[in-house]
């Protein structure tokens, strides 16, 4: 039981690492000591990458949907749940 608490506790870590990385406003590049505006974008529904390769266009940006995430959690969530219920 305790690895599974060590697991999810691993998991929601690594989670929030990647949501808190993803969004910053500002990217340092410290190869050339500049810090730079963040091409990513993150809201509910989809991660947002300006590729610059079009400016001033809708059409320059790849976008990640998050359904597909939420699909995924919902179901650890609810696997994660029925290990903790007793069956008879």
């Amino acid at each position: 039981m305790k690895r599974l608490y060590l697991a999810i506790i691993l998991l929601l870590t690594s989670f929030i690492y990647v949501i808190h990385k993803v969004t910053q406003e500002r990217l340092y590049l410290k190869k050339f000591s500049f810090n730079a505006e963040n091409p990513v974008k993150l809201d509910w529904g989809s991660i947002r990458i300006d590729t610059g390769f079009m400016e001033n266009t809708s059409d320059s940006y790849y976008y990640i949907w998050m359904t597909p995430v939420y699909f995924l959690i919902l179901i650890a969530l609810v696997l994660t749940i029925t290990t903790f219920i007793k069956r008879k």
